[in-house]
């Protein structure tokens, strides 16, 4: 295909993709498509469906059409458009709606009499490119043509086919993209909710995430501040501790290596002192440290309101009476055998609580149940 081609696959892939990162619209793109195949209009579209039937469009950016007529037709025609209801039965791919809908048929519907033979331009032929982008919702690159230019012939099925690659992987790096925003969001605002401090440290070492309660904590300058990379604490036998423990959870983390949590105190000038836990934050982290990776440090003070009951954490989170005790033992900042000690019980049992409140909860590592537990409390 020469270099000229407006249609020329590898450039609009370039400028795909780059809309979607730079979270631009996409008409520029649209048009040189629409252009390229001789389409009165076009569109592209995320849309919703319930089994087989369409229940709206997520996501609409088009070209060539009326605005208003845009409006109306999402408001309302979207779910009577006999092309996006065959596309739930074709799945993923290029189609030529000719053959799928006959036009017999479609110039029948109350879809083209009641709306679309009513538009400027009046789109009578489609073919489009469908790609399954995420549960029910599928991505949708249509062009339409009036029935004065005629229908769409292999010629621009090919071209269509030839994009086809590339307008899938934009949609999927989109829908992705999309995603970890939003997952990204609901952990900030999930550590935000916690009353104990929580900050996150990169594999490189860098600070990337300091929660509210750790600012006001560090604010009362009462043993513990933030560096540039890390939490500090100002007594310096704590602070050789808490340097050991991050150091280790960071070389821990991206190899997957197991690491007992460390918990310590850390002396408070005004008098008792912060329980502060380190752990390693490592790949396939869910709940709250869902995507993140390095070392965790949760700082806790003694002196706020008490964790949730046993009884809060049993109903809460279908234990036992043992797996509750236990669990909040550890969101407490005591270790299976301190545990063990105390309640007379055989570490064995201890671990096989634990590996039980871990299949109960969804947790995979301690620091993400001891989020949990406090979660209970906040």
């Amino acid at each position: 295909m020469p270099d000229d081609n407006p249609l020329h696959p590898e450039r609009l892939a370039l400028d795909l993709y780059a809309a979607v990162l730079d979270g631009a619209p996409v008409q520029g793109v649209l048009d040189a498509i629409r252009r390229g195949v001789g389409a009165d209009s076009a569109w592209i579209s995320r849309v919703a469906f319930a089994g087989n039937q369409c229940a709206g469009a997520e996501r609409f950016e088009q070209i060539g059409l009326d605005p208003a007529s845009t409006a109306d037709y999402l408001a309302h025609w979207v779910k009577h458009d006999p092309w996006l209801i065959a596309s739930a039965g074709l799945g993923p791919g290029v189609h030529n709606y000719d053959h799928a809908v006959p036009q017999r048929d479609y110039l029948a519907s109350g879809f083209w009499n009641d709306f679309a033979s009513r538009q400027q331009p009046a789109a009578q032929h489609v073919v489009a490119a469908g790609v399954a982008v995420a549960g029910e919702a599928t991505g949708m690159l249509a062009l339409q043509r009036t029935g004065r230019r005629g229908a769409f012939g292999a010629r621009e099925e090919k071209l269509l086919a030839a994009l086809y690659p590339h307008f899938a992987r934009a949609l999927l790096m989109e829908a992705r993209l999309a995603e970890a925003g939003l997952q990204a969001a609901g952990a900030s605002a999930g550590l935000d909710a916690l009353r104990h401090g929580v900050a996150i440290i990169a594999p490189n070492g860098r600070l990337v995430r300091v929660n509210t309660a750790l600012h006001d904590m560090v604010a009362r300058r009462d043993g513990l501040r933030l560096s540039a990379n890390r939490p500090v604490a100002d007594d310096p036998a704590a602070q050789a501790r808490l340097s050991r423990a991050i150091d280790a959870a960071l070389a821990a983390a991206p190899r997957a290596a197991a690491l007992a949590t460390d918990i310590f105190a850390v002396p408070r000038p005004s008098g008792g002192a912060w329980r502060v836990q380190v752990t390693a934050l490592q790949a396939g982290a869910t709940g709250l440290f869902a995507g993140f990776t390095g070392a965790l440090v949760m700082v806790a003070d003694p002196r706020q309101a008490p964790l949730p009951s046993a009884a809060t954490v049993q109903a809460m989170l279908g234990l036992t009476p043992a797996e509750a005790s236990l669990a909040l033992a550890l969101a407490a900042g005591h270790s299976l055998a301190q545990h063990a000690r105390r309640r007379r019980v055989a570490l064995e049992t201890l671990r096989t609580h634990l590996a039980s409140i871990r299949r109960k909860t969804g947790c995979r590592r301690q620091a993400e149940l001891v989020a949990l537990v406090l979660a209970l409390a906040a």
